[in-house]
């Protein structure tokens, strides 16, 4: 994401702070209004095409949870997959298949019950969907990077939920595992705006 744009969201969230005290304590429903004002302060637009997006030259699809976690509610979940599931076909019909590149840094379990909602529409529309494309056919591999330590436990919520097509593609690398450089190597040349 352009850093001007993350320095802007950056002090709207300074600023909602400053006038909504930070809670200590019960974050979950500040955090989803603050995301909400965010969503309706800034152009959704711009927040989706840094969210997720494209390698015009290949088949991987991006997806960034930093991006997500700064605008994503409930109120925009089914705009945020929609998205998400074009950026797919289009890949899937310019190459035939996708793989998936998903940046899971700082994905808490607090994280995982607050977006828990989100999860199993992705799962439900993305990788169990059979009336479209059959997604969790068409996923050559899905990456996840920079997971935490404690990654095990949020595997746990939402196996339930994951085609048994797509867990046997599922490649997890924690934080040691997923240098900068390997991350930064995906998302360069995408001249996201």
């Amino acid at each position: 994401m352009e850093s001007k744009l993350l320095n802007e969201i950056s002090n709207f969230e300074e600023k909602y702070y400053q006038d909504n005290n930070k809670n200590t304590f019960f974050k979950k429903s500040q955090k989803m209004d603050l995301a909400k004002q965010v969503s309706n302060n800034f152009d959704i637009n711009i927040l989706l095409k840094n969210l997720c997006y494209r390698n015009k030259t290949t088949n991987q699809v991006v997806i960034d949870y930093n991006i997500l976690k700064l605008f994503a509610n409930e109120e925009n979940f089914e705009l945020i997959l929609k998205y998400i599931l074009n950026e797919f076909t289009n890949t899937i019909n310019t190459f035939g298949n996708f793989e998936v590149h998903m940046n899971l840094n700082s994905f808490t379990i607090s994280a995982a019950e607050r977006y828990k909602k989100l999860v199993e529409l992705f799962c439900k529309l993305c990788l169990n969907n059979k009336e479209t494309y059959d997604y969790s056919k068409k996923c050559s591999r899905f990456y996840i990077y920079n997971v935490s330590n404690t990654f095990e436990q949020i595997v746990n919520l939402f196996k339930p939920f994951v085609s048994p097509d797509i867990k046997e593609k599922v490649s997890i690398l924690k934080k040691s595992e997923s240098s900068d450089n390997l991350w930064n190597s995906l998302i360069e040349g995408n001249n996201i705006k």
